[in-house]
């Protein structure tokens, strides 16, 4: 089998390997949209609650209502923190995946590059190997076989 078919086998590994990369950067990708839309969503509900006890407290309000929403408030702000350190821990893994595709993708390009050197080395010998053939059917007896053909005799 030729080193070319051989190592087209591991280069077919190294490119699902490479797969697989992408396939997990995109899936941690994903996982940090949806834990920044979460964020978004709960700083938006944070915030108007906040400002709806605001405009309720200048209107008057209960102290025990007001405890009462401003505790609610704080579990939001509690909320928000948790999410952000969520898509902080999800960018770190995006960050992480994407350095391992990126060294995956490196290792199949290099391996389809060497691939295709041998490919070409090997096509290069054949042309070679055919020319040699074409000049010389004999395979290589060139000097004998003129000598036979000058001196019929021998």
């Amino acid at each position: 089998m030729k080193k070319s078919k051989r190592l087209t086998k591991i280069l077919d590994l190294a490119v699902d390997d490479e797969n697989d990369a992408a396939r997990a950067l995109a899936e941690s990708r994903q996982q940090l949209d949806t834990g920044r839309a979460q964020l978004d969503e709960l700083r938006a509900l944070h915030d108007e609650y906040a400002e709806l006890i605001r405009v309720q407290g200048e209107n008057g309000i209960h102290a025990g209502k007001l405890r009462h929403r401003w505790a609610f408030v704080n579990r939001l702000a509690t909320a928000v923190s948790q999410q952000l350190q969520s898509v902080n821990q999800s960018q770190r893994l995006v960050d992480s995946k994407r350095d391992e595709w990126t060294k995956r993708r490196a290792r199949s390009r290099a391996m389809a590059e060497l691939v295709d050197r041998h490919r070409h080395r090997e096509r290069r010998d054949e042309a070679r190997k055919l020319e040699i053939d074409v000049e010389d059917p004999l395979n290589g007896r060139r000097g004998d076989s003129r000598h036979k053909l000058d001196n019929p005799e021998t």
